[in-house]
């Protein structure tokens, strides 16, 4: 891959522009972490989104730690609640089976 010219950047050229890993770039694009879009199916990066969050990246920015902060808050409060769906359908399946079976049980001492 060449070095980036336009002013939409694909995956492969951000990787090389920033000088990171393209699983990097994946993972931040998907996260919501980094400015990004799809363009069927593919990721695409505006240089002029990139280099103003590259400034926002410095570390005296009340912007970045906002945003983090906010997306950390997001990202517990969704797992929260995709455990605690996930939890109640284990149980519910749980709780058949074993009525299930101890109302199987009992009919089978009844006929005794």
């Amino acid at each position: 891959m060449g070095e980036p010219d336009g002013d939409i950047l694909t995956l492969d050229e951000l990787a090389v522009y920033l000088k990171a890993g393209k699983r990097t770039i994946y993972r931040l694009a998907a996260g919501g972490e980094i400015p990004a879009f799809k363009l069927g199916g593919t990721w695409r990066f505006s240089r002029s989104d990139i280099e103003s969050w590259i400034k926002q990246q410095s570390a005296g920015s009340p912007e970045r730690a906002t945003n983090k902060a906010s997306n950390k808050a997001s990202n517990k409060a969704s797992n929260k609640a995709s455990n605690k769906a996930s939890n109640k359908a284990s149980n519910k399946a749980s709780n058949k089976a074993s009525n299930k079976a101890s109302n199987k049980a009992s009919n089978k001492a009844d006929w005794k």
